[in-house]
C-alpha cells in the first residue's frame, strides 16, 4: 500500500507565516526598545570617588550585564519597561560589569555581583553614600545578620560515589538577582 502525502497547509502559507512573524518579531524589538529608554532614569546616574552608577541605554545592557556577571538580571527587563524597577549598573571601570543593583520605589533591594555574590563592605559604604547622594532608603543586612547564601563544596568522594553538598556562608546580603 502507499499512501499519498496530504498537505494541510500550502508550503507558501507556511513561508508566507515565517516572513511576518519575523517581521513582527522586528517590530516589536524595535517598539520595545522606545519604551525601554523611555522607563530608564538616567537621574539615577552618580559618579564619586572610586565607583560610578551607570544607566542602561537598551535593553541588551542589562542582558549583557547578567551574562557578564552570570545572574538572571535580564529577567527584571519587563519590569524596567512597565516602571516597576530600575536596574543601574555599578561599575569601577565604565566598561567592566562589578555589581548590578535594583531600586524599586526609592529604595535599593538588591545589589549582586558576579554569580550573584554579596557585596563587599566597600562597594556596600559606597552603596550608603550613593542612596543618601539620592534620596534612596538602602537598608542591607550586616555581616553578622547575614542571610546565608550557598556555595558549592565538594565532599570527600566515598567508594561508591562522588557527591556534592550544598553548604551555607554568611556574606553581606542585599536580595538575589
Amino acid at each position: 500500500l502507499v499512501y499519498n502525502k496530504v498537505e494541510k497547509v500550502p508550503k507558501y502559507l507556511s513561508v508566507r507565516h515565517d516572513i511576518v512573524s519575523r517581521n513582527y518579531r522586528e517590530f516589536r524589538s524595535t517598539y520595545d526598545e522606545a519604551i525601554f529608554s523611555k522607563a530608564v532614569n538616567k537621574d539615577y546616574e552618580y559618579k564619586w570617588g572610586k565607583y560610578q552608577i551607570v544607566a542602561p541605554s537598551v535593553s541588551k545592557d542589562i542582558r549583557d550585564e547578567g551574562n557578564s556577571l552570570h545572574h538572571c538580571v535580564a529577567s527584571y527587563i519587563d519590569r524596567v519597561m512597565d516602571g516597576t524597577t530600575q536596574i543601574l549598573f555599578m561599575r569601577e571601570n565604565v566598561d567592566e560589569s562589578l555589581v548590578t543593583v535594583e531600586v524599586r520605589n526609592n529604595r535599593i533591594v538588591q545589589a549582586r555581583g558576579y554569580n550573584n555574590r554579596a557585596i563587599t563592605t566597600a562597594e556596600k559604604k559606597w552603596l550608603e553614600t550613593y542612596a543618601r547622594a539620592r534620596n534612596l532608603s538602602f537598608e542591607s543586612v550586616s555581616r553578622d545578620e547575614s542571610l546565608p547564601t550557598p556555595y558549592v563544596k565538594q565532599v570527600e568522594e566515598s567508594s561508591d560515589s562522588s557527591t556534592s553538598e550544598v553548604e551555607l556562608k554568611d556574606q553581606i546580603f542585599v536580595g538575589a538577582i
